[in-house]
């Protein structure tokens, strides 16, 4: 009798430790498959999910275009995330990061710069009475960092004439200036 319970126990722990190993094995699998298949961001890509598009479009062509023909000595640049041209004032490491991230959400439609690079002022064109939170958010920190923002209607862009000469006033620091 005692011949058979060691049997059988033995057979026991035999299956456990197979099940053991399949387990593992089936865990690695997965994770293989899942390095291979998901992004770092958990959304699956595969070939071919993405495709070149233009920078710019439309009425986002003319006006940039209006922009470089108003400012010539001055560097256009579309489509620029905060990020790249505010940092946070703040040393806290805590509140720093937290501005950072903050930044990474806001992107200016075009920036004027001088040619060492500095910041003139932001250009954009809105739609029709576009005052959304996010427009309110994004003008709050421009304004918070000292940066002017030229804003005109998408359906009613400026002239030549008129860009250059809301920049130079911006360039020659009228100090009575109000962005439109």
């Amino acid at each position: 009798m005692n011949d058979i319970v060691e049997m059988v126990g033995g057979t026991a722990v035999a299956a456990v430790a197979v099940g053991i190993v399949a387990l593992f094995l089936a865990a690695v699998g997965i994770a293989i498959w899942r390095r291979q298949h998901l992004s770092a961001g958990g959304a699956r890509f595969g070939a071919g999910s993405f495709k070149p598009r233009r920078i710019l479009t439309g009425k986002e062509i003319d006006f940039f275009q209006r922009l470089q023909e108003a400012a010539p000595q001055c560097s256009v640049f579309p489509f620029v995330g905060f990020e790249a041209f505010l940092t946070p004032a703040t040393t806290m490491k805590t509140r720093r990061l937290a501005a950072i991230r903050k930044l990474a959400t806001h992107a200016a439609m075009f920036v004027i710069a001088d040619k060492a690079t500095g910041v003139i002022c932001i250009a954009e064109a809105r739609e029709k009475d576009e005052q959304t939170t996010t427009a309110r958010a994004r003008h709050a920190l421009l304004k918070d960092a000292g940066i002017q923002v030229l804003s005109w209607p998408r359906s009613k862009l400026p002239t030549v004439q008129t860009i250059a000469m809301h920049i130079d006033l911006l360039v020659r620091g009228t100090p009575s200036y109000e962005a439109l």
